[in-house]
């Protein structure tokens, strides 16, 4: 039994309703705009709802003397910690963070997902992977830079025109 992963989330649960009882003293915006204390509400929210979930759930099967996971036959052996792919997809996000301020959030973002997608053995065409790369890039793009007006990272020389192309 895994008394420790409960303890873990109880801990986690309180710290979230902590930190969403101190969202609610940013002061709201003019009316009809989202003001600054939307995303963490959004976010604190959904992790209170998720980890109450699985809290009571697992306080319920702690309750009942039931193992959380019951064993299948034989486990396969956990996978080392530091896997080759781990290191290295912990090397292309610091390369991503590095290289948004040089090719900017338009050309950065996909290589990025696309590479990492490569690097966690993704089984699917690999078309498909690019069509996710553009994708999600162009969905963020639209919803934070359109819709939020967060300015993303434009890049420099050819790729911050490139950027200014495109929006």
């Amino acid at each position: 039994m895994a008394y420790g992963d409960l303890v873990f989330k109880g801990v986690l649960l309180a710290a979230c309703i902590l930190f969403l009882s101190r969202v609610s003293d940013i002061p709201p915006p003019y009316s009809g705009q989202v003001g600054p204390r939307v995303w963490p509400e959004i976010i604190l929210w959904g992790m209170v709802v998720l980890l109450g979930v699985s809290v009571i759930s697992q306080f319920v099967q702690v309750l009942r003397r039931r193992p959380v996971m019951e064993p299948e036959g034989k486990q396969p052996p956990p996978e080392p910690l530091f896997r080759l792919a781990n290191v290295l997809a912990a090397v292309l996000f610091g390369a991503y963070i590095i290289g948004l301020d040089f090719l900017g959030f338009l050309v950065a973002t996909p290589l990025f997902i696309i590479i990492f997608l490569r690097l966690m053995r993704y089984r699917g065409h690999p078309v498909k992977g690019l069509v996710i790369g553009c994708a999600v890039t162009l969905v963020i793009a639209f919803v934070f830079g359109k819709m939020f007006y967060l300015p993303l990272p434009r890049g420099m020389g050819v790729f911050r025109d490139f950027t200014h192309l495109m929006y």
